[in-house]
């Protein structure tokens, strides 16, 4: 790796950065092949369409037993980074990585605030930097750069490198981003899904009641669908890769386990049996989640159908005549919200009622810290003050569903 980038290229070659699926062996007592996305980097020429992976790609690279979107996000910054001094390589006088300095990373980060990027993404990109540089530096590519500009410090979980570098940073502003729906607007809003997005409905049901996230929803197999006597659902959640034809491979389980969605009222079956008739999957994937080709649903079309929902529960709120409604119509018009909200509900619903923090961080998913014993006691609790919080929910907003169900 003398020489891991020459930057005396052209004005028609580019860094990209690329995702491929690879044949992954597992060895879990035997081999066990499976699918996995990785990100690499690679050289890409613009008249020819022509891309040939770098060798550089092995910085990323060594996040692959991290979810795919960690290995993604540092792909993205390192290409933005190398495009950075490929455009500048003159005034740089930057010809390999070899020449690059503590302060092109400066620029670079500077060049993030100057062109408002977010505080948050100004730091991420700086940590990514960091990581950057150390691996050259290990790799003894980097000869302006000496051995005391990566200092180790103790925080209260790990040691860590200190970033060597000392950017502008954006000013911190507080972001108008909406975590949570009322609740006794969740029926109103699932009218609104029945409405313009019933492909999804029991998805949504899902991250309401059961706190999942959008990835982990288009990630789900009939097969992994288990009803409980009581009526609830316990979903295996896994990354099952059901769509490796698609590129941006950005739908994941961020922890694989087993994730119970409460029955509120007669809702999950009603919901569950209308979705299991009308969508059957046909491309031998097994999915929940399908599209209108009845391939397994990409996380970008499950946004898709939720976009729509949003902007007709929205529209309906500010058509209102209630005070209320057009108040919370407008705030959800301005503020930024998506999907997640349906986990952000669900978190907020277990706060209200709960007496400790592991009955909100069982039933979302989040890692055991407690027995499953005290964990069903606390969470059939919970319901029940769930099911009388949303008693309204059968009476001011009844989803078309259910009506329908009660005139048969």
């Amino acid at each position: 790796m003398d020489k891991i980038v020459d930057f005396n290229h052209d004005r028609y070659i580019r860094f990209i950065a690329e995702p491929v699926w690879l044949d992954w062996i597992k060895l879990k007592n035997k081999e066990e092949i499976e699918k996995k996305q990785v990100m690499v980097i690679c050289l890409k020429d613009l008249r020819t369409d022509c891309k040939v992976v770098h060798p550089i790609s092995e910085f990323v690279l060594q996040w692959y037993n991290k979810q795919f979107n960690t290995m993604r996000k540092h792909t993205i910054t390192t290409v933005a980074f190398l495009n950075f001094i490929l455009d500048r390589q003159n005034d740089f006088k930057v010809s390999t990585l070899e020449d690059l300095t503590l302060s092109h990373a400066n620029e670079f980060l500077n060049h993030l605030t100057a062109n408002s990027r977010a505080y948050g993404t100004v730091k991420d990109a700086e940590q990514t930097l960091t990581q950057l540089y150390l691996f050259l530096y290990k790799h003894e590519i980097l000869k302006h750069v000496q051995d005391n500009a990566f200092e180790k410090h103790t925080g209260p979980y790990h040691t860590y490198i200190k970033s060597p570098f000392t950017p502008i940073y954006p000013s911190i502003k507080a972001r108008k981003i909406e975590h949570i729906l009322p609740y006794q607007y969740i029926g109103m809003f699932l009218e609104s899904v029945i409405t313009t997005a019933n492909p999804i409905l029991l998805g949504v049901y899902f991250q309401i009641f059961g706190g999942l996230r959008a990835g982990e929803v288009v990630n789900i197999k009939r097969s992994d669908v288990k009803v409980k006597p009581t009526g609830e659902i316990l979903i295996s959640l896994n990354n099952n890769n059901l769509r490796t034809d698609i590129r941006t491979g950005d739908a994941s389980v961020k922890r694989p386990r087993q994730q119970r969605i409460m029955s509120i009222h007669d809702w999950l079956s009603l919901f569950k049996e209308n979705h299991y008739k009308l969508y059957i999957p046909t491309d031998g994937s097994n999915a929940l989640f399908i599209n209108r080709d009845g391939k397994a649903m990409s996380l970008g079309s499950y946004r898709q159908y939720f976009e729509k929902a949003k902007t007709h529960f929205i529209k309906r709120l500010r058509e209102s005549h209630y005070k209320d409604d057009v108040l919370l119509g407008n705030h959800l018009y301005t503020a930024k919200w998506s999907t997640h909200i349906g986990r952000g509900t669900f978190t907020n619903l277990l706060a209200e009622e709960a007496e400790n923090p592991y009955d909100i961080a069982q039933p979302r998913g989040d890692k055991q810290l407690t027995s499953s014993l005290s964990y069903m006691s606390g969470t059939e609790r919970m319901k029940r003050k769930i099911e009388e919080k949303l008693q309204n929910m059968t009476t001011n907003y009844l989803p078309m569903l259910i009506q329908q169900r009660k005139r048969n």
